[in-house]
C-alpha cells in the first residue's frame, strides 16, 4: 500500500510540475512581462554584471539576466522565453572576475589555473538579503528600472 501511495504521489508530483513548466511553446507558459533593467555604479553602467530576482512570493520561479555594455540587461524567468512573472521580486546583483581581471566565463580562460572569484562591485548587492534592491513586475508590462550602485 506504501508502494502504490508513493507512486501516486510521485506521479502527481510530476504531473504538476510538467504542467507548470511547459514544453518550450508560447502557449505552455504563463502570461509574462518584458522587464528590463540597467545597472549603474558610481554613475558608469556596468558591463557584465548577473542581475538576480528572487521572488517574495515562492510560488513564483527566480528570473536573471545579464548586463551588456549600456548596463541593461533583459531579465528572464525561463531561459527559452524573454519575460518575469508578475509578482516582487528582491534583487541582487553582482559580477564576478577572475583574479587579474578575467571574466569568470571567458572561453580563453585557462582551465587549469584556479584564481580567485573576485565580485567587482559592493559585497551587499551581490545578496538579495543585504542588497536592499526590490522590484514589482506588473502584468501590463513593461517594466523599466534603473539600479543605482553606491559604496
Amino acid at each position: 500500500m506504501n508502494l502504490l501511495r508513493t507512486a501516486l504521489f510521485s506521479t502527481l508530483a510530476l504531473m504538476l510540475m510538467f504542467s507548470m513548466t511547459g514544453c518550450g511553446t508560447d502557449g505552455d507558459y504563463p502570461q509574462m512581462t518584458p522587464v528590463t533593467i540597467t545597472v549603474m555604479y558610481d554613475g558608469q553602467a556596468i558591463e557584465g554584471a548577473t542581475v538576480l530576482f528572487s521572488p517574495s512570493d515562492s510560488q513564483n520561479p527566480s528570473a536573471q539576466g545579464r548586463t551588456d555594455a549600456s548596463g541593461r540587461a533583459s531579465v528572464r524567468s525561463f531561459a527559452e522565453r524573454e519575460g518575469v512573472l508578475p509578482g516582487s521580486y528582491q534583487v541582487a546583483v553582482h559580477k564576478s572576475v577572475l583574479e587579474g581581471g578575467q571574466e569568470v566565463d571567458d572561453p580563453d580562460a585557462d582551465p587549469g589555473f584556479q584564481p580567485e572569484v573576485v565580485n567587482q562591485l559592493p559585497e551587499r548587492y551581490a545578496s538579495v538579503s543585504t542588497s536592499d534592491l526590490s522590484i514589482e513586475v506588473v502584468l501590463n508590462g513593461p517594466v523599466e528600472q534603473t539600479f543605482e550602485l553606491t559604496d
